[in-house]
């Protein structure tokens, strides 16, 4: 994950004053503004901040509502939101990525990035470490499909579960969500997470 530059730091009270004009002149939804705020303040990528700027000064008004208008909760499909934006920023084009994609996933509160992935996987390891009890590590399994970033968010996933001081299961390639639900039963694991951009899963 790129750290961001210090330039980038002092450009952020632009970012912060044209979201507030366009709040007040109906461009932008509070809602919006406040996730943008908050994910600005929270990542330590330097996409994150250069993708919003884009945004911003070409007035992609929509797109910033669509991307923030809420933070992602989980439903009875998990977690779900776009990994591409409608609108593709520069930064997240980036040298581009297979078949044809984005480099990065789309920036934003309400959509499948590293931000929010992070989020969920720390919250599922405070959950497991509950259940796991002070002697044992959270074990936690990941499988994929063959979709756009989800390799990515797999290892992703693993990666910051490690960090956490948890045991994480990956699987060398894609695999069905039945592969998945038998490796956590095999592997006594505390839990599985399929990344998958199947509504059935």
């Amino acid at each position: 994950m790129n750290r961001i530059p210090p330039t980038i730091r002092l450009e952020m009270s632009a970012i912060h004053e044209s979201l507030a004009t366009a709040v007040a002149n109906g461009s932008l939804l509070e809602s919006a503004q406040s996730n943008i705020t908050a994910l600005l303040g929270g990542t330590t990528s330097a996409i994150a901040p250069l993708a919003v700027q884009q945004l911003v000064d070409a007035g992609e008004w929509d797109e910033l509502n669509d991307r923030f208008f809420k933070t992602l909760a989980f439903g009875t499909g998990g977690l779900r939101g776009r990994t591409i934006g409608r609108v593709v920023t520069k930064a997240e084009q980036g040298t581009g990525g297979p078949n044809g994609r984005p480099e990065h996933p789309c920036t934003g509160t309400a959509t499948m990035n590293y931000y929010n992935l992070s989020r969920a996987v720390r919250g599922l390891i405070a959950y497991a470490r509950q259940f796991a009890g002070p002697d044992r590590k959270p074990v936690l399994v990941f499988a994929h499909d063959t979709r756009h970033f989800s390799r990515d968010f797999a290892e992703f996933c693993a990666k910051v579960t490690a960090d956490l001081g948890g045991d994480a299961y990956l699987f060398e390639g894609a695999r069905s969500t039945p592969q998945l639900s038998f490796a956590v039963r095999e592997l006594r694991a505390d839990a599985g997470v399929v990344l998958t951009a199947s509504h059935n899963p």
